[in-house]
């Protein structure tokens, strides 16, 4: 028992100490975080729901939008496959030189996708299961440093 008690000491310490959970001093300023959002919405708009957490989520860095390709009317399979979608990604922010992901919904997989091909430009991923507004969603959190 002690030695999980220990463990997760010791990755919460390894977390706290990150820069992109720090608050304050230049280091905060020089975050990029970017939300992935929904794959299936159709229009590239914010939710309701999600305006309030991006205004929290902007005192500790700047905030970048990802819309899928996919949730477009016009689109071609391609889209579909997650080597183009993690590509795009890259493509999009290639310009960041590293940035925390946070993937909602049904862009968690994707999220993974890219984290996975895409170490060294992606600090960390949350990813939001369901709604966020649903009291039974789940978050899992991933360093890479």
């Amino acid at each position: 028992m002690e030695y999980k008690y220990i463990k997760y000491k010791t990755k919460y310490l390894e977390l706290k100490n990150n820069t992109f959970i720090q608050t304050g001093g230049d280091s905060s300023k020089s975050l990029n975080i970017v939300i992935l959002h929904h794959p299936i919405t159709k229009t590239a708009k914010l939710q309701q729901d999600i305006k309030p957490i991006i205004k929290k989520l902007s005192k500790f860095g700047k905030i970048h939008n990802y819309w899928f390709n996919f949730s477009k009317d016009n689109f071609i399979l391609d889209d579909l496959l997650f080597e183009n979608v993690a590509l795009d990604i890259y493509n999009t922010f290639k310009k960041l030189k590293s940035f925390l992901i946070i993937a909602l919904e049904h862009a968690c997989p994707l999220g993974l996708y890219y984290s996975y091909h895409y170490p060294k430009t992606c600090q960390a991923i949350m990813m939001f299961f369901f709604s966020l507004l649903f009291h039974h969603a789940s978050l899992i959190c991933y360093s890479f440093h």
